[in-house]
């Protein structure tokens, strides 16, 4: 093909999108990449979208041997998915050591949010024991979540599956995206819906006084206006890492499967 005959085949191409009527169908359950068509349709749904980013990993890859960077990262990506899978998160994302899970279901928000508090946990008080004596540094991750109405669609190149995934659009997982961007090592940043969504021991777990919530309340600045947030800055672990012993309760509960509890 030649190049002209290529330029004319894309004008074609975004004619033919932009002409057409887009569909909506109102869904329940988030998809995967199979179960959407390229024509103009989309699934419309509530979700909370939780996205969980590496903390300072160009300096890993500016240290460290790149077969040690690659461990690291399966380590850190791995267990991520094992916390989001066990509270029925749905992986549909990844860029570099970013994962972004959707949760659907009757509580999607204090899913999303202990899905975090797990993340933080085996960061700080399993993988990071690992690591001090594999290569001498810890590792730290930050993690949004927002909640509400989102647009699912397929893009890419018909027939290949190399070439193809699905987009979201809608505020949940541009907010969610944000949040993770602005918050620092060990940080947990969710939108003002996920808070009032979220269970009441989720609010107040590990809080110094009773009736006090455990989370801050803070503004995240997005397209110039500032939003509600609540942050959590440290995830309920003691220092002595890889001490499973000083997990809260609350998480051996909700994670039984690393910390033994019944």
């Amino acid at each position: 093909m030649s190049l002209r005959a290529f330029f004319k085949y894309v004008d074609k191409e975004i004619d033919g999108i932009l002409r057409e009527k887009f569909e909506i169908e109102e869904g329940r359950v988030i998809p995967d990449v199979t179960e959407l068509s390229y024509n103009n349709k989309g699934k419309l749904l509530d979700a909370a979208v939780l996205y969980v980013d590496m903390r300072g990993s160009t300096d890993l890859t500016d240290l460290l041997r790149q077969t040690t960077v690659a461990k690291i990262y399966k380590c850190f990506l791995n267990e991520m998915i094992f916390a989001a899978r066990y509270k029925g998160g749905k992986i549909r994302g990844f860029a570099g050591d970013r994962i972004m899970v959707l949760f659907d279901g009757e509580r999607p928000c204090s899913n999303a949010v202990e899905t975090a508090l797990i993340m933080q946990t085996i960061v700080r008080s399993i993988l990071n024991s690992k690591l001090a004596g594999y290569f001498g540094g810890p590792i730290s991750c930050g993690i949004g979540i927002d909640f509400g109405r989102i647009l699912i669609a397929k893009v890419g190149m018909r027939r290949d599956p190399n070439n193809n995934d699905l987009v979201w659009i809608g505020q949940p997982a541009n907010y969610a995206s944000k949040f993770t961007d602005v918050a620092n090592g060990g940080e947990i940043i969710i939108s003002q819906v996920v808070y009032d969504r979220m269970t009441k021991s989720l609010k107040y777990m590990n809080s110094p006084l009773p009736g006090i919530s455990s989370w801050t309340c803070s503004r995240v600045i997005i397209n110039g206006k500032p939003v509600v947030t609540y942050k959590r800055n440290k995830t309920p672990v003691k220092e002595n890492q890889g001490n499973t012993s000083a997990v809260p309760e609350i998480l051996k509960t909700i994670l039984p499967g690393v910390f033994g509890a019944r």
